[in-house]
């Protein structure tokens, strides 16, 4: 998996999360050797959701999105999983 797609990704993903769930804190990105995890902190809001962690394979093919809030990771999952797919 390409680093700039993954930014790409990412910053839709913080677009989305600005808009509606609050302003997006910070940002930290970890690379390791099976997969890269993602952890974006948010200001507090009304849906109460502070953190969300995103865990991709290094080749792409898993995905796993834990906020809190069901919804909301199916969502970004999608949202990802059609950005990151979307140049192949």
């Amino acid at each position: 998996m390409k680093d700039e797609k993954l930014t790409q990704a990412l910053a839709r993903i913080i677009r989305v999360l600005n808009n509606e769930y609050g302003k997006v804190v910070h940002t930290f990105i970890k690379k390791g050797v099976k997969n890269t995890t993602i952890i974006i902190k948010l200001e507090k809001n009304i849906s109460s959701i502070r953190t969300v962690k995103i865990k991709v394979s290094s080749d792409g093919s898993k995905i796993r999105v834990y906020t809190g809030a069901t919804s909301l990771d199916l969502r970004l999952k999608r949202l990802l999983r059609t950005e990151l797919l979307k140049g192949d």
